[in-house]
């Protein structure tokens, strides 16, 4: 029998249910500067960054906030936004899952039944037709909401408790899906994680109650924070101007289209370049936050339809208690900038003077490559990264501060290239090109820009990381990378971001740096 929802409240506000709860958000006391320090706020996407968030989480410390995007529309979570609407939970899910505790077997189990996902074309029997996969994915989705079949496995060593409240909020996704029945739900392929998460943000009409649900269930420790980037019940949409014009309309319009809309896969001529879909014919100028209407083109938007939502509270908090500050890797324009370009986080990153490092990825993916007329391919180098952080919390800094008052900007001044980033961080063997001439030269037309001079002299340094081979990792493969790929070494990582907190330089390796 299913449980009636209220009993499942009731079960979660059981003392013995867990040990400490997770994601507490709101934590009112002073913070005094030995805890600030060890404070870290990180900016990325919910899938590169997890091959190190829990290796940060064990090396450096247990206080983190992830601030990850709502805006993604690939995947299952794509389905999920298409029939229920509501913002994305995919990356959020993904960041849960990798932070979840595996001390027990308990936990370990219910690790192992959010991170299922149901049969899909790359894991189906080759002879099966695509709606024979849709039926088997259905089918197996309906036999672990009942507990029952081939999928009792997933719930072996989960006990009852757990169980009945996991399966409430299961339940109540399926209703939600079953008055939507006209649109014909796809389960193929479709994350049990997600639908978890989704059904208890509908439930409690709040992504932050399903986050701290969530946190709960998975056993994440209450000093670590998994935010999202704007609290919102509606979707989100990105929107991409490239710099000859383009528009595109879509997360995954822009990050990965979809092959059968006639763009392939292919190497473009990049060294083990890991491109999806056709490549850009121009390099990406900015994104942008779009009304949802289903009805407009994937190649077409107006200014009128650009929107600019309210940053999370949480977050602005996070950032001024932060000890550190860390631009993830993954999708520059569709996973770190749309969280840069909200209204204030520009100013308030400003204002905190902790290390700020920008993390570049370890090869170049569809949003940071572009074909020239005559069919040379061209790619951002470490130079292009730093100015698409630096434009984006620009646009943030303008907003935030003339909201305040007209003339602020004016009288505060554009801030140096050091008070976004202090520090690059590369994996050795990475794609993307450094070229410390190219960054001064650009940090030096900024200062003459805004200063008329290059008198106060700062520094961003460049450090050289250890690498692995991307295909390590699964995280990395899910974002493109092959064994051709260089990916962070995390324990070098974590080692070298436990040096920068510590402000130790000499503890570990200093590659270059770019002085302006």
């Amino acid at each position: 029998p299913i449980i009636p929802l209220f009993s499942m409240l009731h079960t979660i506000a059981m003392d013995s249910f867990l040990s400490p709860l997770g994601n507490c958000a709101d934590q009112d006391e002073d913070v005094n500067e030995q805890d600030q320090q060890k404070r870290m706020v990180i900016f990325s996407g919910g899938t590169a960054f997890n091959t190190v968030a829990h290796e940060l989480q064990q090396g450096v410390t247990l206080n983190v906030a992830h601030v990850l995007p709502v805006s993604d529309d690939g995947g299952s979570t794509s389905e999920i936004v298409r029939v229920l609407g509501g913002p994305a939970v995919g990356d959020i899910r993904s960041r849960c899952l990798r932070l979840s505790d595996e001390s027990t077997p308990e936990s370990r189990a219910v690790k192992r039944l959010l991170g299922h996902r149901l049969v899909s074309p790359a894991t189906a029997p080759a002879n099966m037709t695509r709606g024979e996969i849709r039926l088997a994915a259905r089918g197996e989705w309906l036999s672990i909401v009942e507990g029952d079949g081939d999928t009792t496995k997933l719930w072996r060593g989960i006990s009852t408790a757990y169980k009945d409240t996991i399966r409430a909020f299961l339940v109540h996704f399926h209703v939600n899906v079953l008055r939507h029945a006209t649109e014909r739900f796809d389960f193929t392929g479709g994350s049990v994680g997600n639908f978890f998460f989704a059904g208890a943000r509908m439930f409690f009409q709040s992504m932050s109650a399903a986050i701290f649900l969530y946190s709960r269930v998975s056993g994440i420790p209450s000093e670590c924070k998994v935010l999202p980037a704007v609290i919102t019940g509606e979707r989100l949409t990105l929107g991409a101007l490239l710099s000859d014009g383009t528009l595109i309309r879509g997360q995954r319009n822009i990050s990965r289209p979809p092959e059968s809309s006639g763009q392939t896969s292919s190497n473009h001529g990049l060294a083990g370049n890991g491109c999806y879909g056709k490549i850009l014919p121009s390099p990406i100028e900015r994104v942008t936050y779009l009304f949802h209407d289903k009805n407009q083109p994937m190649n077409w938007w107006d200014d009128k339809q650009q929107v600019h939502p309210d940053t999370n509270p949480q977050v602005v908090d996070s950032l001024k208690q932060a000890g550190c500050i860390i631009y993830g890797m993954g999708s520059l324009y569709t996973s770190i900038l749309p969280t840069l370009i909200l209204t204030g986080i520009g100013s308030h990153i400003v204002d905190n003077t902790c290390p700020k490092i920008l993390l570049l990825n370890g090869w170049h993916d569809r949003e940071t490559t572009w074909k020239l007329q005559d069919g040379t391919i061209k790619a951002m180098d470490a130079t292009m990264f730093v100015q698409a952080v630096v434009n984006a919390l620009d646009s943030s800094f303008q907003r935030h501060d003339g909201a305040n008052s007209l003339s602020n900007t004016e009288n505060r001044g554009m801030p140096l290239i050091t008070d976004y980033i202090t520090h690059i961080l590369y994996p050795q063997g990475g794609e993307v090109e450094i070229n410390i001439t190219s960054l001064n030269e650009y940090c030096e037309s900024r200062c003459k820009s805004f200063d008329g001079n290059t008198d106060e002299a700062s520094s961003i340094q460049v450090v050289e990381v250890e690498s692995v081979s991307a295909d390590t990792y699964a995280d990395s493969s899910k974002s493109g990378g092959t064994s051709q790929h260089k990916a962070f070494d995390p324990e070098a990582l974590v080692f070298i971001l436990r040096g920068i907190t510590r402000e130790s330089m000499g503890d570990y390796k200093r590659s270059q740096s770019a002085t302006f």
